[in-house]
């Protein structure tokens, strides 16, 4: 799992610019016929699930760590993982880490795991919880962006659709956690419970 360093953190806008026009998407095709502008029907255009949120109990940990809700959306070749907190991460004493579970593997464990530890974010494959060791020793080394909105408390791990091997279905689990100097860990924060997966969601678009 290669690490990266996160630079140009922004509040009230998200990095890079390529994630920018994902967000705006290709969701009307205009066509000009005749000097009139027709808007494709729905029914031309791919079907994608909407935007699931799961939400966890606010206020039962350190607000910079205090999980408060996750919301999972398809948005074209991406899978969005939007991780909402009661104030957006700063410094370098927090630590966040996400697994998902694809419904392409027969395990119970997870499949793909993003962290972001102090100013240092990865991704991978993986086969377990917590089987990547340090320095990031990966299982395969995953392609997703993370970017930050310190005005609206959120951040989002961006994961190519291709890192998750065509998978239809994900579930997810999340941790956070505040260190000391010397990388222990002093508060920590789970979506529902440590090390415990949320509900099926679907990801695939038609």
């Amino acid at each position: 799992m290669s690490m990266n360093k996160i630079t140009g953190i922004v509040g009230g806008r998200e990095r890079p610019a390529r994630m920018r026009k994902l967000l705006i998407g290709a969701l009307l095709v205009l066509s000009t016929i005749g000097g009139t502008v027709a808007l494709a029907t729905p029914q031309a255009q791919a079907a994608t699930p909407a935007a699931t949120t799961l939400r966890d109990r606010r206020g039962d940990a350190p607000a910079r760590i205090d999980l408060t809700k996750i919301v999972l959306q398809r948005q074209g070749t991406k899978l969005l993982v939007r991780v909402h907190l009661r104030d957006a991460p700063r410094g370098n004493n927090q630590g966040y880490k996400i697994w998902l579970d694809s419904d392409r593997t027969p395990q119970k464990a997870p499949d793909y795991t993003m962290r972001w530890i102090s100013q240092e974010y990865g991704s991978g494959r993986t086969t377990g919880w917590d089987v990547v060791t340090s320095p990031w020793n990966p299982y395969g080394v995953g392609r997703a962006n993370l970017t930050i909105n310190h005005r609206l408390d959120y951040f989002t791990f961006s994961v190519p659709m291709s890192d998750l091997k065509g998978t239809r279905n994900v579930r997810v689990a999340v941790s956070s956690f505040t260190m000391n100097a010397y990388g222990r860990r002093i508060a920590v924060d789970h979506l529902t419970a440590r090390h415990k997966f949320s509900r099926w969601v679907h990801v695939a678009s038609a």
